[in-house]
This record gives structure tokens, sequence and C-alpha cells, in this order.
């Protein structure tokens, strides 16, 4: 074994260096970034047995459990949660200083049924491109309270899936309400009572052409909201 600061690539341990941060090739699917300092101290040594029961907890620590839990239901959850649901609050991302880095914040709100809940994403998970009205798989989510309330905070091991489906449908169109707080953003009720989402551009000429409601529409859906709609003939 050896010790220094020295950042010369060794044999033994397959790493890419790069200005302040190192790269450890953990296993072959995946690596984790380590930032350093400089007094940053490194330990190389050869090739070792690992036992079992220690490269499951070595798997713990990287991929740690998180499990599928009810919205209503994370407030009580004392472990990392994944949550499926409808995203109804989308803010602008931010840039935030958090212990000295600038680091880019996303908040956003989901909801299931009845239950909505803050939930604030950091850094690589503020960087997905999420809209309102799709439904979202987050994983790796702590629960937190604070001031403002309880929230779900992203963590590094955090992965978002857009859970996206896609439908053509005929409907009847009864009239829009304005989304508070998402200027531009519509609701639209459909003659089933049934709602979605539509952006002010897209309704502007059926309303337009609208006299008495409904008025019958194809529509394109996809996740929550109207991605195309035309006058049904």
């Amino acid at each position: 074994m050896s010790l220094g600061n020295s950042s010369e690539p060794s044999q033994d341990v397959d790493r890419t260096v790069g200005p302040g941060e190192i790269c450890l090739c953990l296993h072959q699917n995946s690596t984790k970034s380590l930032v350093t300092e400089r007094e940053t101290i490194w330990a190389f040594s050869g090739a070792k047995d690992v036992s079992e029961d220690l490269q499951k907890q070595a798997e713990a620590l990287l991929c740690p459990r998180s499990t599928l839990t009810p919205l209503r239901a994370c407030r009580e959850s004392l472990g990392l949660v994944t949550v499926e649901a409808e995203v109804v609050e989308v803010s602008a991302v931010k840039k935030v200083v958090v212990a000295r880095d600038t680091v880019p914040l996303l908040n956003i709100a989901i909801k299931q049924e009845e239950t909505k809940v803050p939930v604030c994403l950091w850094r690589e998970a503020a960087l997905t491109d999420i809209a309102i009205g799709t439904r979202v798989q987050i994983s790796h989510l702590r629960g937190s309270d604070s001031a403002y309330g309880f929230r779900l905070q992203s963590t590094i091991s955090t992965k978002i899936e857009v859970r996206t489906s896609t439908a053509v449908r005929v409907v009847g169109a009864m009239g829009v309400v304005d989304v508070e707080g998402t200027p531009g953003l519509l609701q639209l009720l459909l003659e089933d009572d049934s709602t979605l989402y539509i952006r002010e551009e897209k309704w502007g000429p059926i309303e337009a052409a609208m006299k008495t409601p409904p008025i019958t529409v194809r529509i394109t859906v996809v996740g929550d909201s109207i991605d195309l709609i035309a006058i049904e003939e």
C-alpha cells in the first residue's frame, strides 16, 4: 500500500483524474465522482479478495434501497422513498450556494390523489426536463420538515423517469380555467368532467370557433397535457 498526494495513474485502480476531482471505477458499470482538495491523501493497494458480506455493505452504500411509497405516507417513512405522481407545479431552475459551491435547484410539486407535496431537485436532478401534467417516478428521495412544511429532497442516488403515454381522442370541450402560478397554462374541462392541461396559444383558435359548449375536438394527449388539438368536423 502506498500513501501520498500523487495523482499519477496506478495500475491497481482504474481511474481518470481531472482538475478538482478523481473518478474511481468501483465496478464495471458504475463510477462515482469524489471531490478532492489540496490536502487530500490517497491510499492505493493491489487487488484484494472481498467477502460477500462486505460486497453487500458496499452495494448498500452505493445503491441504497428506495421503497415505492404512496405520497400520503412519505412523511412517516424513515428511509429513502420512490414516488410516482403527477407534476402540478414547476419553477425555474435557480442557482444556490451550498458549501461554497454553486449548484442548480429545481422546485416542483407533485400530486397523487388528494396529496400534494413539494419536491426539491438538486444538482443533476435539477437539469431534468419536466413539464406540468406529466407523470414522473422519482427515486431515492428523503423527507424533511422546515418552516415551510414537509417536502421531499433529492439525493445523490435520485433517478427521474418521465412516464409519457400518447393517445388520440375525440372529446367534447367545455371551456378552460387558468392554472394558478403558471402564466400561459390552462386547464381544459371536458364533457365527461375530466380535465387536461393545454397551452393558451393552442386553445385560442378553438375558443374563437366555439359558439356554445361543448365543442367537439380531436386531441393528442401526452401524459396529462394536450399536445395537438383540432376541431372535429
